[in-house]
């Protein structure tokens, strides 16, 4: 296990990324869009070795999800994610009430077959379902 500081010269020399074991570049002066322009991929490869740096290009890239032509996240959750390292999320709250509704079913299920002392420790756990 070799520092990140002391490889670079090597994959740089080699243009072969020991980590991901692949080649840098496929092509010589191949480029990829790095602070929204166009990099060449040793460069880049190269600068992510300081965090800073790639923390910055993740806020200027736009994040996708399943539909490409629409960000997910704006500037406002990026720059959240990355100083509490949390993201916004959407709730869906009919699927917490299914699952709050199955969780009531088993529970009456598993009541059915219970002795005293699981059935008293089901019905505390089922009125605390139902209470909310």
């Amino acid at each position: 296990m070799v520092a990140p500081y002391f490889k670079m010269p090597i994959e740089q020399a080699f243009n072969y990324d020991l980590f991901m074991q692949r080649k840098i570049e496929e092509y010589p002066g191949e480029t990829q869009k790095y602070f929204n322009s166009d990099v060449r991929r040793r460069l880049v490869h190269f600068s992510k070795l300081f965090r800073f740096v790639n923390e910055m290009d993740k806020l200027a890239q736009p994040s996708y999800g399943r539909e490409l032509d629409q960000p997910t996240m704006d500037m406002w959750g990026k720059v959240m994610r990355q100083v509490f390292g949390a993201q916004k999320v959407k709730v869906n709250l009919e699927f917490g009430e299914r699952k709050r509704q199955r969780e009531i079913r088993d529970i009456m299920m598993y009541m059915k077959r219970a002795n005293d002392t699981e059935y008293a420790t089901l019905e505390d756990y089922l009125d605390e379902l139902t209470q909310e």
